[in-house]
């Protein structure tokens, strides 16, 4: 079983879902998966989770060939290889293969936790996958962040910066004359867990509170957040250049 389904883009989704995990919302991994379970489960959106103490893991295994990785903020990334094509001195990259993230965290109480997590080489694909940020099924989750690395942090206790990216992704999810991305019209429970409301398939946005903020809340959210539209922005025109 996948800890998570969705799209990893910046830190903040990694660090949801380990606590997430840490909680018990979403499944950790506790072995290595089968030669089976590699076959069907390491596809385009899947997430993996595991804390090497209880796992006994430090590395993860998937039975593919993958390029060298690549520094992409605090992940590395790594694109799957043609093994038809790859020899000992020279390599291609699969056509439609997968790219795999990995994201590593030392935490403050001294264990270590990974997450893995694979998306399509075909970056437009990726928009029909869900930012755990963005799952109202996790929204409700609080960090606990006295356990992660300062530098990993964000300020969460104003939600209204949350409402401004999520209506400003929703409006700019049309990538072709013919495509427009909805999202699917039902998510299911995480681990059979009803963590409210789902999605629209007509109106992504229709379960988020829209009460106004005041004067002096706008100017705060303003303030306090504009390091973070700065992180997402940065982070998807790095993944936009390196799928090009």
């Amino acid at each position: 079983m996948e800890s998570y389904h969705g799209l990893i883009v910046t830190p903040s989704d990694a660090i949801l879902l380990l606590e997430a995990a840490r909680q018990s919302i979403i499944p950790k991994m506790n072995r290595r998966l089968s030669d089976y379970e590699r076959m069907i489960l390491i596809k385009p959106g899947a997430v993996f989770i595991w804390n090497e103490s209880e796992s006994n893991m430090k590395r993860w295994t998937d039975s593919r060939n993958w390029g060298a990785s690549r520094v992409n903020a605090a992940f590395l990334i790594y694109r799957e290889l043609d093994s038809s094509q790859t020899t000992g001195t020279s390599y291609t990259y699969k056509r439609n293969g997968l790219v795999k993230q990995s994201f590593s965290v030392t935490m403050k109480n001294g264990g270590k936790v990974h997450l893995i997590s694979y998306m399509n080489s075909d970056h437009e694909a990726n928009r029909y996958l869900m930012r755990p940020t963005q799952d109202p099924r996790l929204r409700y989750i609080q960090i606990d962040r006295s356990l992660y690395p300062d530098n990993l942090l964000v300020d969460e206790s104003d939600k209204e910066h949350e409402k401004a990216s999520l209506l400003r992704r929703a409006s700019d999810t049309t990538y072709d004359k013919q495509k427009t991305l909805v999202a699917p019209a039902h998510l299911p429970p995480i681990n059979n867990v009803d963590m409210g409301p789902t999605f629209s398939s007509t109106n992504i946005v229709a379960n988020v509170d829209r009460t106004p903020p005041s004067s002096n809340d706008q100017q705060k959210t303003q303030s306090r957040y504009t390091g973070r539209l700065q992180e997402d922005d940065k982070m998807l025109s790095v993944l936009d250049r390196y799928f090009k």
